[in-house]
């Protein structure tokens, strides 16, 4: 489903974001290009990103390292 419609970013793509080694929201954002127009979408992404990385078995600041 769309989460950003501004800059046409799916949930999929952030799950994939992760995936692909982001392991903070900051680092899906700056991937996925994500709420650099009107903004709404940043709840609604957080909250699959933060869903995504306790699946994955990471936290926002303990397994990002300096990546």
């Amino acid at each position: 489903m769309y989460i950003c419609l501004c800059k046409d970013v799916t949930d999929r793509q952030l799950r994939e974001s992760i995936r692909r080694g982001a392991c903070s929201f900051g680092q899906v954002r700056r991937h996925c290009n994500l709420g650099g127009k009107c903004g709404k979408c940043m709840g609604e992404a957080r909250l699959i990103v933060q869903k995504e990385l306790m699946n994955q078995g990471q936290t926002s600041t303990s397994a990002c390292g300096n990546r």
